[in-house]
């Protein structure tokens, strides 16, 4: 939550943290709860200013070193020009592409994983579709950097659809307030993060395909808002009785 108040000597105050309402983290004995880090920006500049106030912020703070001042790389992205209808033979056709009109990396977007035929099924099975990609997501990347050329591939870590694999085995990993019928959105749900096992199986499953040390860049896609913030992972406290 942000609040913006203007006292009666015209200071404004403003303050940020987690919205009170509906929240509630009941803490055991020696247990600590850190709310996220919150970060703010003034410039006299207007909306320009605090723009550029944030990108000099990222740049210098944020950024690894080895990236900052440095040039990111031109690509060409597989989606507008195969969107799902992408296998191995497309990616190495495109690279030609990339390479002759001077680009410097190919990024293989959403499609490569198992099932993904349209955006109704599969998100959350993070493995290469083998009838597609027969010789591995690595493999092809391999491929394209023979060509030289750098590689990257999509990810949407933080969501799932309904038919998928991974929901079919954990309903109860995705965002969900007891008592509430989940509504899908962009036919999605949101996994729920707090959860150590959620977060371990998307690490091990990003690792696998990073591990091999031959993809440069991931395209890291949120495309949803947040419906239904409970968890099931963490047992809730009583409600508290409030005055009406």
């Amino acid at each position: 939550a942000i609040n913006v108040e203007q006292g009666e000597f015209d200071s404004v105050r403003l303050t940020t943290g987690i919205n009170p309402f509906n929240f509630q983290w009941q803490l055991d004995a020696g247990e600590a709860f850190t709310t996220p880090e919150s970060l703010q920006v003034f410039s006299p500049n207007g909306l320009n200013g605090m723009s550029q106030e944030w990108h000099r912020f990222v740049k210098e703070k944020i950024s690894p070193p080895q990236f900052n001042g440095v040039a990111r790389p031109t690509y060409l992205n597989s989606w507008e020009a195969a969107y799902f209808d992408i296998d191995e033979d497309k990616v190495l056709e495109l690279a030609d592409r990339t390479k002759s009109l001077g680009l410097q990396m190919l990024v293989v977007d959403d499609g490569w994983f198992e099932g993904r035929n349209d955006d109704t099924s599969s998100l959350g099975d993070w493995v290469a579709d083998r009838a597609r990609f027969p010789s591995g997501i690595p493999a092809l990347a391999t491929k394209v950097k023979a060509k030289g050329l750098k590689f990257g591939i999509w990810f949407e870590p933080e969501m799932v659809n309904p038919d998928s694999e991974l929901y079919r085995n954990h309903p109860d990993w995705v965002l969900q307030a007891d008592g509430v019928e989940q509504v899908p959105f962009r036919r999605q749900y949101v996994l729920d993060l707090t959860r150590a096992e959620v977060s371990e199986y998307l690490f091990d499953s990003m690792d696998k395909l990073l591990n091999a040390h031959n993809i440069s860049y991931i395209k890291w896609d949120m495309n949803r808002d947040i419906h239904y913030p409970g968890s099931r992972g963490r047992p809730a406290a009583s409600l508290q009785t409030r005055a009406v």
